[in-house]
């Protein structure tokens, strides 16, 4: 048994499914084999569950409150915070970038806190998406356990299949929630954004949709040298969004059919926004949790790599023997302590070959080498004084 399932049987007792709801991933199109969305929910009811709803819900108050930040206005960039991975990314490695952050929890914290709201606090939820990083996600003790368990796409195929349960095959069964229309798109790329403007006009920012980790990383650092200002900017660590999650199933649909898929369905259900009544807070708090290591200055990498030999620049080899890309780095690493001088291949070969040849200039012994042709290579002084040459 996959321990995600064994967990989830042990946390909650097998015979308590009426307290499991699960918040399942609109991406769910790209991993089961089925005629109807209703036919999943009656496949995962088959599996115990209480009830199943769309975390596709959640993405709406999500929406509302991105739209919300720009109408008002007031920050530099607006950088959504659906993903885990681009959250701990910023926070760890781009500190300079998390006054851009939306201070709004992701679409799955949302539903779980509307789900607990709607249906009772003593049910418990279970979010079942194609995301390992959710799992982190919803231990943050900034969410205060909103969701009770993540179980991924493959989990579920794999519990079915050892059932005999045929998603295509199950009866219908309704969704808990009303339809999520527009926010279904949040798992393909720009989904976020149409979300955002199907609430209302916004004025006075520009949109940007990036993924994949690279494009990530080059988006940040534009953030942090400021070279980006008045964007609203969707972000994803996969390319392609959620839809192309690392754990999405065992890819009965493409992602590219996946998304084809989910934006058919909005335009055959109108793409209004979703009017939810009930409202849950919002806000989350993101902070700098980076290392904070200080920087030697330029005077300071000179007098690390003059240590090593290396009074001009012609003389750093950047061969990348000690592991750093370059001599520069490695120097930057033993200001820091991560390193030392010795790592320095080079310097250390010539440091050895240096001592060799202090030692044999200051032995009293004769000394003389000779290559394999008997032709002499080294003659040292004591064998200078005893031979007069």
């Amino acid at each position: 048994m996959p321990p995600e399932r064994q967990n989830l049987l042990q946390r909650f007792g097998k015979g308590e499914g009426e307290q499991l709801i699960v918040s399942l991933a609109p991406s769910y199109v790209g991993a089961f084999d089925f005629l109807s969305g209703e036919q999943v929910v009656g496949a995962l009811k088959s599996l115990g569950f209480w009830g199943v709803s769309e975390t596709a819900q959640g993405a709406a108050l999500v929406a509302a409150e991105y739209y919300n930040l720009a109408r008002e206005g007031k920050m530099r960039n607006i950088i959504t915070t659906c993903c885990p991975v681009v959250n701990d990314l910023v926070e760890k490695y781009y500190p300079g970038a998390v006054r851009d952050m939306a201070p709004v929890v992701s679409p799955m914290i949302a539903h779980g806190m509307l789900l607990k709201e709607s249906f009772g606090a003593d049910k418990k939820v279970v979010f079942v998406g194609p995301c390992i990083a959710k799992k982190g996600e919803a231990e943050d003790i900034r969410h205060s356990r909103q969701i009770d368990a993540v179980v991924t796409f493959p989990d579920i195929l794999g519990w079915l299949k050892d059932e005999g349960i045929e998603p295509i095959s199950c009866r219908p069964e309704a969704f808990l929630n009303c339809s999520s229309q527009i926010t279904r798109l949040f798992p393909v790329p720009a989904g976020v954004l149409k979300s955002i403007f199907a609430r209302g006009e916004v004025e006075g920012y520009r949109t940007l949709c990036v993924d994949g980790v690279e494009n990530c990383k080059e988006l940040l650092e534009s953030i942090v040298n400021e070279e980006i200002q008045g964007c609203i900017i969707e972000i994803n660590a996969c390319p392609g969004g959620c839809v192309n999650g690392p754990v999405r199933g065992e890819k009965k649909r493409s992602r590219i059919e996946t998304k084809l898929e989910l934006e058919e369905q909005v335009q055959l259900q109108g793409e209004g926004f979703p009017d939810i009544p009930l409202q849950v807070p919002m806000k989350k708090r993101f902070l700098s949790r980076s290392s904070h290591e200080k920087e030697p200055t330029e005077e300071e990498i000179r007098a690390i790599l003059l240590k090593t030999g290396k009074e001009r620049p012609e003389q750093e080899l950047n061969c990348g023997l000690c592991g750093y890309p370059s001599c520069r780095e490695k120097a930057r690493a033993v200001f820091q302590g991560k390193a030392e001088l010795a790592m320095c291949i080079p310097f250390m070969r010539q440091r050895a070959e240096s001592l060799s040849n202090l030692v044999l200039a200051q032995t009293p012994n004769i000394t003389i080498i000779a290559d394999e042709d008997m032709n002499i290579v080294e003659f040292n002084a004591a064998a200078e004084k005893v031979f007069g040459c």
